[in-house]
């Protein structure tokens, strides 16, 4: 398993985008969790076998899950010692 911290900036705020991304995580049976940042960005926690949270994540920056969302830039990493995710969440 691979846990990767996804950032993403642009157009994510108030355009469904944590919806969407939870919508898509449920039908591909990812877990982790989603999240506004202070910052304006949003922030995905993907978890899974590295072929899938890949996968997911290119699929999110491709294709945003939002019909209104603009993904501008992100940035992606690896990231240890996160707790296990049991489905996939969004954290307000």
């Amino acid at each position: 398993m691979i846990t990767l911290r996804l950032r993403v900036w642009g157009l994510v705020q108030g355009v469904g985008f944590r919806f969407y991304t939870k919508r898509l995580a449920d039908q591909l049976q990812i877990n982790g969790m989603v999240k506004n940042k202070i910052d304006a960005s949003v922030e995905i926690i993907v978890q899974d076998t590295p072929e899938r949270a890949y996968a997911f994540v290119d699929r999110v920056k491709t294709s945003p899950p939002s019909p209104y969302a603009k993904i501008r830039s992100s940035t992606l990493e690896i990231i240890e010692n996160e707790p296990i995710y049991k489905g996939f969440s969004i954290y307000y």
